[in-house]
């Protein structure tokens, strides 16, 4: 007479990672855990993956370090299942061993109380920063194409640190004298206004010219003349788009069928058939 409720992804994770379904006297087996990952397995294993860390665990046979590294390498093998789940084979026969790959071996280990509230996964937002960002470099590796002639990733670890430098010094140092050259920078990268703040938006570490340091540094007055000058300016384009190819007329083939072999008068002598026929 029980109703069947699906948990959502909060309840399951706060069941998987607390010690009590994984006492001997608990009536929970592992069918019930594996139905628990089928109520949401797209966010459950990414539930798991932000929380295990948050637990203290009730095994005191090994340091908590170590329980965690076991963990870790359960939801890596878990990772190199759900490719084969998802890959051109389509081994959906694989979803309960995901289900206790990603979830409940890694909760087993380190199961115990709760260090604080379960927090939801973060993985969403960074995935959706991280193709933001590759769609960024790629539209700036294409502007630049022609003067760098290197690929996006080499782009971005070689040359952005160096090149933010160069379209943000001669702003901060000289004010307004100095958007000329920033200007002339931009145009000779044949890259744009917003190719300028998306540069900026690469910048990590120590390097002192991000865009939240630089926009709190740059004076408004300098900001205003930056961007009016170059509205009013005309700037090169670079001819390359993305989905082109640079390749030469030879590189297609330019081989004809050859019809010595083939007979015409049996598509003739078969229409004549056909025309009788009717």
């Amino acid at each position: 007479w029980k109703k069947n409720v699906a948990l959502k992804s909060f309840d399951i994770v706060g069941k998987y990672l607390n010690g009590a379904i994984w006492s001997a006297s608990s009536d929970v087996d592992l069918n019930k855990k594996i139905e628990y990952y089928f109520d949401d397995h797209d966010i459950t294993p990414l539930m798991v993956q932000e929380n295990y860390l948050n637990t203290r665990p009730r095994n005191n046979q090994l340091s908590h370090l170590e329980l965690v590294a076991k963990a870790a390498d359960s939801i890596s093998e878990a990772d190199l299942i759900d490719s084969k789940i998802h890959s051109s084979e389509q081994l959906w026969s694989l979803m309960p061993l995901h289900g206790i790959m990603s979830s409940i071996r890694p909760s087993s280990i380190v199961n115990g109380q709760l260090g604080g509230r379960i927090m939801f996964t973060s993985w969403l937002g960074n995935n959706s920063k991280s193709g933001k960002y590759l769609r960024l470099l790629q539209e700036i590796n294409y502007h630049c194409k022609l003067r760098t002639s290197t690929k996006k990733f080499d782009l971005r670890l070689n040359y952005f640190q160096l090149l933010s430098e160069k379209i943000c010094k001669p702003l901060l140092e000289y004010g307004s004298d100095g958007v000329d050259e920033v200007i002339e920078i931009l145009d000779n990268y044949y890259l744009s206004k917003e190719d300028w703040e998306s540069i900026l938006e690469f910048s990590m570490g120590n390097n002192p010219y991000k865009l939240d340091i630089v926009g709190k540094k740059l004076p408004t007055q300098v900001k205003s003349a930056f961007t009016r000058k170059y509205n009013l300016a005309k700037h090169p384009v670079a001819v390359n788009k993305p989905g082109l190819t640079t390749g030469s007329k030879a590189a297609f083939s330019t081989a004809r069928p050859d019809f010595e072999d083939v007979v015409e008068g049996d598509f003739v002598e078969d229409k004549a058939e056909d025309e009788d026929e009717e």
